[in-house]
């Protein structure tokens, strides 16, 4: 699913977990003095409303444009993005813009009332079938005595591609036909335009694309990498041929028997060798189990001469590869651990997994007295660079080749059904999800051990508990800056001590007002004006 490539990527695993992706500061807004000296918050509440109008880039208003909040920023931790959760933040509503291109959404209170966070600001999606969709919409709220900003969405035309062929056998035409394509959506199932298959609306400029034939959803056949340069309101065509899938073997690197081994690969295909942003790519991304000799085996990859790999096992994980072998593209935007830069051999050939013993982790949570906590949570965060500039916890994956596209019967069934999808996207929906977990809570004597940890990554520790914090963290949202330093084989052991959360006071819920909050004019101001008015000035 290429609309998220993980959106672009996931950075932490917490209860609540962050969006994906989210880059930037959010709003800032004051919050006016309560009455009480502490305040207890419900279990939800509803923030209030804010008003977005939807144009095109002539300004004109656009109706049944589809507005979607999928997440929040928080006030008193501006810079994280938080992912929409229903159970907090009551239903994801799919709203559409009336004749006049408005929208008026309810937003929660709350981001997360474990941390006594106040919702700043909301993160929306548009899109509508005639336009490019857009993401990562930043809508700051402003101070409580201020007036709410109206928010502006302005959607742009794009384009799209009009491809005609066949499959591997030259007298089978196209069949069902989707598309993984840089800066794209989530991928959906072409149409048909006579002999043709014609795509969705895409943003202009150069892309590169896979068509990928999915008439036999067990063999998907994939076209090569295609490169267009897209123009607003104009359809680019192109001849492809698609073909089965290649096939991959290897080997992990490691002593038998191997036990709980996972693989997982990603095609990655640029718009240019010097790509440096993650709109500049499409990935395929897939996995595989190992078996106790260490040997795994991809029946169908997209054809490629080069793939990226990282893989696990009890005890062991893939080594951060050789500096020689790193492309450019990620010599300059990662951030964490690396997959294995892999050339791919003939189909027969057996790759061998540089492997390293997996660093492990030990926290033991104590009250400041030492007495041990249970049922403290705590987790690590290791994250692995996906394609250009995106990362996501290592050894998250799907099977892309399951992902199906198919046809709507509306635009709105087609967004629901898509973001239905998304809100799941760090969690399992069925076995053709990998989601390894690097947590849990403590035992009875305070203690909470986590293997099979890559070395390479500066992970941060997150502690959660509704009535402790972590000591001198004592104020929302009640982060902890602990980041242990982890090395390949051995034990990391640390102590860390938990206070018990305060109740939440006026103060923690304060914040600097934002620039951008329109405020209402004071008494004096108003006096100015109309006398302003009354002499002609």
């Amino acid at each position: 699913m290429n609309a998220a490539q993980f959106r672009r990527s996931i950075l932490r695993v917490r209860v609540l977990m962050p969006l994906i992706g989210l880059i930037g500061i959010g709003g800032f807004w004051g919050f006016r003095q309560l009455s009480r000296a502490s305040y207890i918050a419900p279990a939800f509440e509803n923030g209030g409303e804010i008003k977005v109008v939807v144009t095109d880039e002539q300004g004109n208003r656009i109706q049944d444009a589809l507005i979607v909040p999928h997440g929040l920023r928080a006030l008193q931790d501006p810079m994280t993005g938080y992912s929409w959760s229903e159970d907090e933040h009551g239903p994801r509503t799919i709203y559409a813009t009336d004749q006049d291109g408005v929208v008026n959404l309810q937003y929660p209170k709350w981001v997360t009332l474990q941390s006594g966070t106040l919702t700043s600001g909301v993160i929306l999606y548009a899109s509508h079938p005639q336009y490019c969709s857009k993401w990562s919409i930043e809508c700051p709220i402003a101070n409580v005595d201020a007036i709410q900003p109206v928010h502006r969405v302005k959607l742009i035309q794009g384009g799209q591609i009009r491809a005609k062929g066949n499959r591997s056998n030259p007298n089978e035409p196209l069949g069902s036909v989707y598309a993984h394509l840089s800066n794209g959506d989530f991928a959906t199932a072409w149409k048909d335009d006579g002999n043709s298959k014609i795509s969705p609306v895409y943003a202009p400029g150069p892309h590169v694309a896979r068509i990928i034939d999915q008439t036999d959803p067990d063999n998907l056949q994939f076209s090569d990498p295609i490169h267009v340069d897209l123009v607003a309101g104009q359809i680019v065509d192109v001849d492809v041929v698609v073909r089965p899938g290649m096939r991959f073997r290897g080997k992990l690197d490691t002593p038998p028997p191997v036990t709980n081994g996972f693989v997982v690969v990603t095609v990655v295909d640029l718009v240019s060798p010097t790509a440096t942003r993650h709109d500049e790519c499409a990935c395929w991304r897939t996995w595989t189990t190992v078996n106790e000799t260490g040997e795994f085996e991809l029946h169908s990859l997209p054809p490629t001469s080069s793939i990226t790999l990282h893989a696990w096992c009890d005890g062991y994980v893939s080594q951060n590869p050789d500096p020689t072998s790193i492309p450019h593209y990620a010599a300059s935007t990662h951030r964490g651990s690396l997959p294995q830069f892999i050339d791919v051999k003939p189909s027969d050939a057996v790759h061998t997994i540089p492997m390293e013993a997996c660093a492990q982790f030990e926290v033991t949570i104590t009250d400041t007295n030492g007495r041990p906590l249970e049922g403290v949570e705590a987790h690590l965060n290791p994250n692995i660079l996906v394609g250009v500039g995106g990362m996501t916890l290592f050894g998250y994956s799907t099977r892309a080749e399951t992902r199906h596209p198919r046809q709507y019967a509306s635009f709105k069934e087609q967004i629901n059904d898509q973001m239905q999808a998304f809100r799941f996207i760090m969690s399992a929906q069925d076995e053709n999800d990998l989601r390894p977990t690097y947590g849990g809570k403590t035992d009875a004597n305070g203690k909470c051990r986590i293997d099979h940890l890559p070395s390479a990554d500066n992970q941060a520790l997150w502690i959660s508990h509704p009535d402790w914090v972590v000591k001198d963290q004592a104020t929302p949202p009640f982060h902890s800056s602990i980041r242990p330093e982890l090395r390949s084989g051995e034990l990391t052991k640390l102590s860390v001590q938990l206070v018990r959360k305060p109740a939440l006071t006026p103060n923690m819920l304060k914040a600097p007002a934002p620039a951008n909050a329109i405020k209402p004019p004071t008494v004096l101001q108003r006096t100015i004006e109309n006398l302003k008015r009354l002499i002609g000035i």
